[in-house]
């Protein structure tokens, strides 16, 4: 890679571990309403439930509904009180990787930038409230493509929306599964690990940025 090759029309970010970080735990809201350590991720997340939401077969609000409904019947707590965890855990954003941002701007100067992301409809809420919406060019997320990642589909999906070639794209993810799944329909791909790595991939994808 380098100077010879041809420059990229758009670089392509996950949201979450690369663009967005989260707390390692919410031990600190669970206690507050005297759940277990990891009990909201171990419902929320659940394989018959979460691909659901993802996707779109259900909405958001009927997600977070059947959340509290399993916190509920699970420990023993009132279903209106888990609601409420619920409701504060959904309320968080989650911070930006400053680091990242200003790569993601850098390469904005030569590029576009888009969002692919493994979300409901209310990571336009967050991305709203993170200030990110204008930073991008474009943002995608699985419950509107109607397929979610690893999936080659919602890789040719996220394609046909920018109306691109996966030869005319980079693609940048922390799950080692999504970029194996990037790069077996074509997309050059990057594991996300550190800003200085991926400045260096980035770099070599002819998509210079800061003073280097």
């Amino acid at each position: 890679m380098g100077d010879n090759i041809t420059r990229p029309l758009f670089a392509i970010f996950d949201l979450d571990g690369v663009l967005r970080q989260w707390p390692k735990s919410d031990a600190d809201l669970e206690a507050r309403y005297s759940l277990p350590p990891g009990s909201i991720s171990s419902v929320a997340f659940l394989p018959d439930l979460l691909p659901l939401a993802l996707t779109g077969a259900i909405s958001d609000t009927h997600w977070r509904s059947s959340i509290a409904s399993g916190l509920s019947a699970r420990h023993q707590i009132a279903r209106a009180r888990a609601v409420d965890a619920v409701a504060e855990w959904s309320a968080a954003t989650g911070i930006i990787n400053m680091d990242v941002l200003q790569i993601v701007r850098e390469v904005r100067r030569v590029a576009k930038v888009a969002i692919f992301t493994n979300a409901t409809n209310k990571v336009l809420l967050d991305l709203g409230k993170l200030s990110l919406i204008s930073e991008v060019d474009a943002i995608l997320y699985s419950s509107d493509l109607g397929y979610s990642k690893p999936s080659p589909e919602s890789f040719h999906e996220t394609l046909r929306r920018l109306g691109v070639s996966a030869n005319e794209v980079v693609f940048v993810d922390d799950t080692a599964a999504n970029i194996d799944a990037a790069s077996a329909v074509g997309i050059v791909s990057h594991l996300y690990t550190s800003p200085s790595a991926l400045a260096v991939f980035l770099r070599a994808c002819n998509l210079p940025f800061g003073s280097s």
